[in-house]
């Protein structure tokens, strides 16, 4: 949460000529608001929801491979670890926990139903960074100490120099 998951993957999406898809926007269209979702069943469903978003969107990406947002609590699911795995890249945009609570508070009132007190926002960073780690390919830090251009080309950087000339269509021959 606030990593800069959406900005940074769209924009580096438009550099790379490929497309992107935030999975929370696909989960709400397809399943509602992600508060209504919490209202009605908590966390439990939201996750069974989002495991079966993220599961969809990741084996759907063929050969057009897009950057692909996932919400921070994506990587809690087994499934979901096991399909990052087999994806060319996994890029981990990190930032420090404080900078990170900054963001997700600024977000409006209800819509980061996990980001109701720093406290339990900072354990919920710790307990999922290991998952990061063991996921990502390539770590890019987003902490605010440089311009949003500056880490969207660090990611292109990332997708660029994991191309092989087999696939060099994944991102739109950059």
């Amino acid at each position: 949460m606030g990593a800069g998951k959406s900005a940074v993957g769209h924009a580096s999406a438009e550099r790379l000529a490929v497309p992107f898809v935030d999975t929370d926007a696909v989960l709400a269209a397809r399943h509602g608001p992600i508060p209504a979702i919490f209202a009605r069943g908590g966390e439990t469903l939201f996750r069974e929801v989002e495991r079966e978003v993220v599961l969809d969107v990741l084996s759907a990406t063929g050969t057009g491979r897009p950057i692909v947002a996932l919400g921070g609590g994506a990587v809690t699911i087994a499934d979901v670890r096991a399909a990052l795995r087999r994806m060319p890249l996994v890029v981990w945009l990190r930032a420090p926990a404080d900078v990170l609570w900054e963001r997700a508070r600024r977000a409006p009132q209800g819509a980061r139903p996990l980001a109701a007190d720093e406290a339990a926002f900072g354990s919920l960073l710790a307990e999922r960074e290991e998952l990061y780690r063991e996921v990502a390919g390539v770590i890019v830090s987003n902490d605010g100490g440089r311009s949003i251009g500056a880490v969207v080309e660090a990611v292109v950087a990332a997708v660029v120099s994991t191309v092989t000339p087999s696939s060099r269509a994944w991102h739109g021959g950059a």
